[in-house]
């Protein structure tokens, strides 16, 4: 599907998905067959972190609100009636497949933030009155299909640092639409975030180490630390 056509599923801020990001070499995620590829692709939305280094018990008084957060957004519930379970089903699983295909390496953590503010955005829309809200959601899987990687190489698979890049994005989308960060905390920890995302993909452009691998994780437990720091600050 051309980018044109996404343009029908959500704001052109989020349309500049570059489906080469995909069919990066090496240094790129645009990498080959995860083992247990087939898990993510039937749709089903991934539990909370199991090999991950966070622990949501850490937020404190904060975690109800986050899982509450999540719920609404990733769960669908400010999107959809009971009604609509069907519609709330395949947001659910939409939400679930880009996880997964983050957790697999077959997407970049950028690509899976616009993908997700494209999903975010058809929800909001169809509260607003959009009919075609079946039509965009399908659009959107066929999105998502054409920007994962078909080919992933074994030797620079990270499952674990994968899940903790995604569960801080979470975070992070969390903490400034319900302004838990102020302005300049939320900035820090998008800076953070995309410095990790650069060393990871020079990490994996040459050979990534049981070391560096090791390296990458313990820096995302440094900011998952920081940010719960000023959480409850």
């Amino acid at each position: 599907m051309k980018l044109s056509k996404l343009i029908l599923i959500g704001t052109a801020a989020a349309l500049t998905i570059s489906t080469s990001m995909a069919q990066r070499g090496p240094g790129g995620k645009g990498r080959g067959p995860a083992r247990g590829a087939g898990a993510g692709a039937g749709g089903a939305i991934v539990p909370g972190p199991r090999g991950g280094v966070e622990d949501l018990a850490e937020l404190g008084a904060i975690r109800d609100q986050f899982e509450a957060f999540q719920r609404m957004t990733a769960g669908g519930a400010k999107y959809y009636t009971k009604e609509e379970a069907k519609l709330r089903e395949r947001h659910v699983k939409t939400y679930g497949f880009i996880r997964m295909s983050v957790v697999e390496d077959r997407l970049q953590e950028a690509q899976a933030r616009k993908l997700i503010q494209v999903l975010f955005t058809i929800g909001e829309e169809h509260l607003q009155g959009d009919t075609k809200t079946d039509a965009r959601l399908s659009a959107l899987k066929e999105k998502i299909q054409e920007l994962r990687a078909d080919k992933v190489d074994q030797d620079v698979l990270s499952p674990r640092l994968n899940e903790s890049q995604f569960k801080l994005d979470e975070l992070h989308r969390f903490a400034v639409a319900e302004e838990a960060l102020s302005t300049g905390e939320a900035s820090s920890l998008r800076r953070k975030l995309d410095r990790l995302e650069e060393k990871e993909d020079s990490a994996k452009a040459k050979e990534l180490s049981d070391r560096n691998r090791e390296k990458l994780i313990e820096e995302s437990r440094e900011i998952w630390r920081s940010v719960v720091k000023d959480l409850q600050d």
